[in-house]
């Protein structure tokens, strides 16, 4: 394919697209493979942004499971594009299986195409039944000869394995490893264009390549988090300054980091942006939002903390740590660990968190997994409040589990609201207040100037998430609750602190989790 980045692109309205531009969406989601394994999570992808969708008024078909053939993919775009004119943004969503396959054209730089498999897919018996990347090229030709955009977003991954190996858990991902190099469909025919055709083709990856892509219980359903907070993207969260349209700027960085906080790190986006202040998406046609510093929180936001799915293991104390956590309140108990945001096995005395890391060690079940249990409540808590206004959080040196001794450095390039309130929960339950400590640490902190955390890896090791909350008003609340986390303050507490500060007031939050060892001779 030409020069472009097509795991996953985004080709939007450009700002000088003409006043009476339309938009038409074709969204395809497959979860019952024919030979592939099955997902659960695709068809409420297309779901979730087809309700998007319909409320701005925008014409959309669907393409899901059986219905999602080759043949029916391309004729609904050939038709989307005649039925188009000059200036139009034609929407191409895929949520499924990715696999990648030998590049026969050379025109990878590393050897591999990326295909999105479509239901009836089968290695002998239909290996046609994929959209390669060189297909989806000509497709966007197609549209591009025509002065129309194209916005394509793919929640699948095609190579890569898990950044961090901190768990035996696994989830269900949306790689497909095919046994054999399937044959390749016929090139769909398509013109050439000049050089320079595909300026208005917007990218974004839906993950790194040595990562894959999970399906997450989100909202108490499966789900791929990329559909996930492109859906509240395209619906208006990612209108950080409230001005009534999405940028690119906003929208890569609603749809990063909220990504990275529903897959607590293990997941990136990767974007190629040309130019950060092209509008995205108007969200308010009225131009009745007033400008703000940044998302708020609804003017009464909820104080007690979700309710999280919880699966526990079968062993010898399975009965008691169920009944426990029957009394205990806020506990959804699930017979399929896939369907769990947490995994208990009190007999290993272990917990796995929503990606299936291994979160918690060494626990006396009875005594240890009910702060465990409120801990992830309050992450979940916190990662809903972030959906309102992520700030984005850089760390380094990168997702892996970093060993005793490492430096390790968390970066906001811009903060946005002056107050911040950094703060570490522990999967076990732990909360450390690490910013501001005393007067030395500026506070308010400049807004034009970014801010920066640094530390070496010290015990005690494990499962850790930082929390950077930036305000307009100094939280008192919550910098009350974290002055006595030294007293052994709860993860609710802070929480509840949390939401009281935020209500009704702008803000941005910032979640990066990470995994700290001992270091190994």
């Amino acid at each position: 394919m030409r020069g472009r980045i097509l795991l996953l692109a985004a080709a939007l309205a450009a700002a000088a697209a003409p006043a009476s531009a339309a938009t038409r969406a074709l969204l395809i989601g497959v979860d019952a493979y024919r030979s592939a394994p099955t997902l659960a999570g695709a068809v409420n992808d297309v779901r979730d942004v087809a309700d998007v969708l319909a409320r701005r008024g925008v014409e959309t078909r669907t393409l899901l499971d059986g219905a999602a053939t080759r043949a029916a993919v391309i004729a609904a775009f050939r038709d989307l594009v005649a039925e188009g004119a000059p200036g139009d943004l034609l929407y191409l969503h895929f949520s499924g299986h990715g696999i990648s396959i030998p590049d026969r054209d050379g025109d990878e730089a590393d050897g591999r195409d990326e295909s999105y498999l479509l239901q009836g897919f089968d290695e002998a018996a239909h290996p046609d039944e994929q959209l390669v990347d060189d297909d989806l090229d000509a497709l966007f030709r197609i549209a591009e000869a025509k002065g129309q955009q194209v916005l394509f977003v793919a929640d699948a991954c095609h190579s890569g394995s898990p950044s961090r190996a901190v768990g035996a858990g696994a989830l269900p991902t949306r790689l497909y490893r095919p046994k054999t190099d399937p044959t390749r469909p016929p090139p769909i025919p398509a013109p050439t264009l000049p050089d320079g055709a595909a300026a208005g083709v917007l990218a974004v990856g839906a993950t790194l390549d040595d990562q894959v892509v999970p399906e997450l219980m989100i909202d108490g359903a499966p789900r791929g988090a990329l559909s996930y907070a492109t859906a509240r993207a395209l619906d208006g969260a990612a209108d950080l300054d409230g001005d009534g349209t999405v940028s690119a700027g906003e929208f890569e960085l609603y749809v990063r980091q909220t990504v990275r906080n529903l897959a607590a790190s293990k997941q990136t986006p990767q974007f190629a942006f040309s130019d950060a202040t092209r509008r995205i998406v108007a969200v308010a046609k009225d131009g009745s939002r007033k400008p703000m510093e940044a998302a708020s929180a609804p003017a009464v936001a909820p104080a007690a903390l979700p309710p999280i799915a919880v699966h526990v293991l079968p062993g010898a104390e399975t009965a008691a740590v169920t009944a426990m956590l029957a009394r205990e309140g806020g506990v959804a108990l699930v017979d399929a660990p896939e369907r769990a945001a947490l995994l208990l096995d009190p007999d290993a005395g272990t917990a796995l968190n929503a990606v299936r890391d291994v979160v918690a060690t060494g626990a006396r079940p009875l005594r240890d997994f009910p702060l465990v249990v409120e801990a992830a409540r309050a992450l979940d808590g916190i990662a809903r409040l972030a959906l309102d206004g992520p700030l984005a959080v850089e760390f380094s040196p990168d997702d892996r589990v970093q060993p005793q001794g490492t430096e390790i450095v968390f970066r906001v390039r811009d903060p946005a609201l002056p107050y911040l309130t950094v703060f570490d929960l522990t999967a076990t339950g732990s909360v450390h207040m690490l910013w501001p400590l005393g007067p030395a640490d500026a506070d308010p902190w400049p807004t034009d100037r970014g801010f920066r955390l640094a530390g070496a890896v010290t015990p005690p090791f494990g499962a850790d998430t930082l929390v950077v909350v930036a305000t307009a008003e100094k939280p008192e609340t919550l910098r009350a609750a974290l002055a006595g986390a030294g007293a052994g303050v709860r993860p609710a507490t802070v929480f509840a602190a949390l939401t009281r500060d935020v209500a009704g007031r702008p803000h941005r939050i910032g979640i990066q989790a990470f995994f700290t060892a001992e270091k190994r001779s």
